[in-house]
């Protein structure tokens, strides 16, 4: 049977069809570019569409330094044992997740994206609990406080005069 992978839109198409479409050819959308420009040079496929049975094929990415902002798609790569996502602009994982052969001696490297909250707290733990061994960088939350007079008291608390506050301090 062929899974659901992703619709894609244009102004000629919507969400819906194309999605319907890639569901009944077992075509994978890949929407960001940098992650399908490090998808096809590892598979050696320039140009066409990208099947299941492609991404079947990969057990390990580079897409470091590629820009990559979405991972949809992904959730196809089931013989994925080890991913470099290093260095991009990744906030959200959730196409990891969907993965649900990423496992147990897998790889998954996150380093030095601004990871939302909710990955950090809700989509890595998920992954770790199922044995994937994540590297990522924890990201800073910086904490806004409107009173000036409250600020104050806790700077002096903290012994940290000027700076931003996280919820690290």
């Amino acid at each position: 049977s062929i899974d659901w992978i992703s619709g894609g839109t244009d102004s000629s198409h919507n969400g819906f069809a194309d999605g319907f479409l890639a569901k009944l050819t077992g075509v994978v959308i890949i929407a960001d570019f940098g992650l399908a420009q490090a998808i096809r040079g590892v598979l050696g496929k320039p140009v066409g569409n990208l099947t299941e049975d492609d991404m079947a094929m990969l057990t390990t990415l580079d897409a470091s330094s590629q820009n990559i902002v979405s991972l949809e798609g992904l959730q196809s790569c089931v013989n994925l044992t080890s991913l470099d996502l290093s260095d991009n602009q990744i906030t959200d994982i959730q196409p990891l997740v969907d993965n649900i052969t990423l496992g147990g001696g897998d790889t998954v490297n996150l380093l030095d994206n601004p990871l939302s909250t909710l990955t950090a707290s809700v989509h890595i733990p998920a992954l770790e609990a199922r044995g994937v061994t994540l590297e990522y960088t924890i990201p800073v939350i910086t904490v806004i406080i409107p009173d000036g007079g409250l600020e104050q008291a806790i700077r002096d608390a903290l012994g940290k005069p000027t700076g931003d506050l996280t919820e690290g301090d």
